[in-house]
């Protein structure tokens, strides 16, 4: 299964992920930005982390549409997933360890 074909199965499921066989990389995040797959028109909050029976860790999203699909735009999203489709993060100043702030 190519992996465009993923994400419309995403839609229906309370998991997002990677098929094991595929690697987030920069190369498949720019050939999914040179052909418009891949577009950053999308926001998503995360707000919690969870790890599945395997230890795999997955992070808690709650979609932008509002109350879609049979769990209610609640997701479950994969480290992996996330890192081939995030283009860019916003953080609450509140959740940045006291070590890595910039002071103004």
């Amino acid at each position: 299964m190519k992996i465009h074909s993923i994400y419309a199965l995403i839609v229906a499921s309370l998991l997002a992920m990677l098929p094991d066989s595929v690697q987030p990389s920069q190369q498949l995040r720019q050939e999914r930005w040179d052909d418009w797959r891949f577009t950053y028109d999308h926001v998503m909050l995360i707000y919690g982390k969870a790890v599945d029976e395997n230890g795999k860790p997955f992070y808690m999203v709650k979609n932008s549409w509002g109350k879609y699909g049979q769990y209610d735009g609640i997701w479950y999203m994969s480290r992996d997933f996330m890192a081939q489709n995030t283009i860019y993060l916003f953080l609450n100043r509140h959740g940045i360890a006291d070590k890595l702030k910039i002071e103004n």
